[in-house]
């Protein structure tokens, strides 16, 4: 597995600082261009919203050596 530790776009952090309207709206704007930016797609899944993280939380968990996961919270 490959991990890339890269910064986003200095133009994608800028615009998400100076993002306006309510945070829904923000929020969906910064998504937009993180996933355009890598080629993402957004899809919306219902439940209890845990579903993104816990995917990205397992890939992460996935790429740590062993004895650096010891004391880390679950779910």
């Amino acid at each position: 597995m490959n991990v890339f530790d890269d910064n986003l776009p200095d133009f994608i952090v800028q615009a998400a600082r100076e993002a306006k309207g309510n945070f829904a709206t923000r929020n969906a704007s910064y998504r937009r261009a993180v996933c355009m930016h890598l080629g993402l797609r957004w899809q919306s899944i219902a439940g209890a919203g845990n579903c993104f993280f816990a995917a990205v939380s397992t890939s992460l968990l996935a790429t740590l050596p062993a004895n650096r996961t010891e004391n880390l919270v679950g779910e």
